[in-house]
């Protein structure tokens, strides 16, 4: 199941990583992609415990097979049904979340990490949700009160603040083509597979990891 195979792949991802810490080894590039790698995988596990690959209730009995290694007969008791239609119903979501992670855990096992939180972003819409979902001072320091700056020594601080502010924000968006933006912002929310290769370029884009970004 796709599941255990990527339970697997973390487990083993963070083995090795163990292994070089325990030896002494932190800052090599090999450390830096391990922990790279765990961080996306434990993103991919993360989305399929809490995701809205399924629904709720179907996810909740399909992650109670998983924890319990398989265990088709105690799940059908605790569930009330049966083993014939237990086994059907493990198929079918294993195949539904297969079609939404498989590729970017392929992706993520072969170290192609960002390649696959791309291909994972795009087939989920998670980076967008999360990323648009916010208050701007949510972002905001809180931090005990140091008189011993100047506001005339914070010219790119203040330049970052307004950037934050609704009217600004406005600002910057009727300066653009809305027509432009309107399809932006609908790939940012559509699951249609057509779209999926301009979506998967949005995303990279906002992440800004081929440099074309901002």
């Amino acid at each position: 199941m796709i599941i255990q195979e990527l339970k697997d792949c973390g487990r083993e991802t963070q083995r090795k990583l163990k292994e070089l810490e325990s030896a002494g080894v932190f800052d090599t590039a090999e450390v830096d992609l391990l922990r790279r790698k765990l961080s996306a995988l434990r993103e991919v596990q993360h989305y399929v415990f809490s995701g809205s690959w399924t629904r709720k209730t179907s996810r909740e009995k399909y992650l109670a097979l998983f924890k319990s290694k398989f265990d088709y007969k105690l799940i059908a008791e605790r569930f009330n049904t049966t083993r014939e239609s237990l086994d059907v119903f493990a198929a079918r979501q294993n195949r539904r979340l297969e079609r939404v992670i498989g590729e970017a855990l392929r992706l993520i096992e072969q170290n192609r990490i960002e390649d696959g939180l791309d291909c994972f972003y795009a087939a989920t819409g998670e980076f967008a949700a999360r990323e648009f979902d916010y208050r701007a001072s949510e972002l905001l320091p809180n931090l005990p009160q140091d008189n011993s700056f100047l506001v005339s020594d914070c010219t790119e601080e203040v330049a970052v603040l307004r950037s934050m502010m609704k009217s600004d924000v406005r600002r910057r968006l009727d300066s653009v083509n809305i027509g432009k933006l309107s399809y932006l912002v609908f790939l940012l929310n559509t699951d249609n597979g057509v779209f999926l290769k301009q979506k998967a370029e949005l995303l990279r884009r906002l992440q800004n990891r081929d440099g074309q970004g901002g």
